[in-house]
């Protein structure tokens, strides 16, 4: 039924609309994309395009994309595509789906072939993505060498990209790698500068995992000045995650 036939104009458009504002309003283009009658959908292009924007709208609501329905039938489709800019998202995509299974070989060589596909056109935004990945699975293995390797990396393509948030926040996992190395000064440098701008950001949750990191530091540092200064100043923020 995917071949020979032409998919309608509208439900073309959605898709397309969809497409384009699903990383600023994602909430928007899932609803687009759940109105959509996969019945209307005719070729075997347009179907992996409907599950590439499908999968996407779900990652970008903080839901992981189903590998049997969405993201599996993507990396099979698009695993040989030449359509770079696709295939590299769709690679994401299933990296995504597999790292939540724990299944992190097969992660690991997904966001490889999302490298591959990364080489040959510039999207600052997602390599980071794609290196941040590669950084938590590897801390999940405790490679942490690793792990701050592609956490820099990350870091590095999120300026690029302009993104300060997500830029900031490597600061944060980059500490949290730098105390499982025992590089307890650099990893304060790292975490005090992620603070600073949750602080200023009125970022409640991010100052609460800055904090709880610093706490863990000065513990092991026995700096126990410092830990009773820092708990004391934010002690009504972090007491329920103590508690």
């Amino acid at each position: 039924s995917l071949v020979g036939c032409t998919t309608d104009e509208h439900t073309a458009t959605l898709i397309r609309n969809a497409e384009r504002i699903a990383i600023e309003h994602p909430d928007s283009a899932l609803r687009i994309m759940l109105s959509i009658d996969k019945q209307k959908i005719c070729s075997k292009e347009d179907m992996a395009h409907y599950r590439l924007v499908m999968a996407e709208a779900f990652y970008y609501n903080r839901i992981v994309p189903d590998r049997d329905s969405l993201t599996q039938p993507i990396f099979d489709y698009y695993y040989s595509s030449d359509d770079h800019t696709k295939r590299a998202r769709a690679m994401y995509q299933s990296a995504i789906s597999l790292k939540e299974e724990k299944l992190n070989v097969e992660a690991l060589s997904s966001l490889l072939e999302a490298e591959k596909s990364l080489s040959h056109y510039s999207d600052p935004r997602l390599k980071g993505l794609v290196h941040r990945t590669k950084a938590e699975i590897y801390g999940s293995e405790c490679l942490f060498q690793n792990a701050l390797e592609e956490y820099r990396q990350a870091q590095q393509s999120f300026r690029e990209a302009d993104l300060e948030h997500h830029s900031i926040y490597c600061n944060k996992q980059i500490g949290q790698t730098l105390i499982h190395s025992h590089n307890f000064e650099e990893a304060q440098t790292y975490l005090l500068e992620a603070l600073n701008y949750a602080v200023n950001n009125g970022l409640d949750g991010f100052i609460v995992e800055n904090v709880l990191l610093l706490l863990e530091l000065y513990t092991s540092t026995n700096e126990l000045e410092k830990l009773a200064s820092l708990f004391f100043e934010y002690e009504e923020l972090i007491k329920d995650d103590i508690c």
